[in-house]
């Protein structure tokens, strides 16, 4: 929620929190990430940040935000959101039940998957249902038109746009 507060009053909360942290005697609501040296160094996941995760693309940023909120789902039982500006519902939905059944994610794209893998992938899917897990998708899309450039009729290359 919004609010203006003044230093001293956000100050004297701090104090008060850090002196029940002190004690051992404060629930600060984190969650951890499943990854142990990531939670040491963050502290875990805390109740209303905003985590962005940034990185190069194909370095496994959705890989590695997807098993964070699946470990946070299924091990702690706490309600997940998960956003995405690249990849549709059904997109992320392959991968979770892919990494929760072990089953390879480019054999279920190519329908190449064992009868095997569909039942885990099933079975998965029913117990997937119960877990508190949303995601909210923006996908964009970019579309390329190639066009001639500008005063240069003879000219065979072509520019982006």
């Amino acid at each position: 929620s919004q609010s203006v507060h003044s230093i001293s009053d956000v100050l004297h909360e701090a104090m008060d929190r850090m002196e029940a942290r002190l004690r051992d005697d404060y629930d600060s609501g984190n969650a951890e990430s499943g990854f142990s040296q990531f939670d040491e160094m963050t502290g875990g996941l805390h109740s209303g940040e905003l985590i962005i995760l940034a990185a190069r693309p194909s370095m496994g940023k959705t890989a590695l935000a997807m098993n964070i909120g699946e470990y946070v789902s299924i091990n702690q039982k706490l309600p997940v959101l998960f956003v995405s500006l690249e990849m549709s519902g059904i997109e992320l939905a392959d991968r979770m039940l892919c990494s929760l059944s072990r089953v390879n994610g480019h054999r279920l794209r190519n329908g190449t998957i064992s009868p095997d893998d569909r039942e885990r992938l099933i079975r998965k899917a029913k117990r997937s249902v119960k877990r508190h897990f949303s995601w909210m998708t923006h996908r964009v899309e970019r579309s390329v038109r190639l066009r001639p450039p500008p005063d240069a009729s003879n000219d065979e290359r072509a520019t982006l746009e």
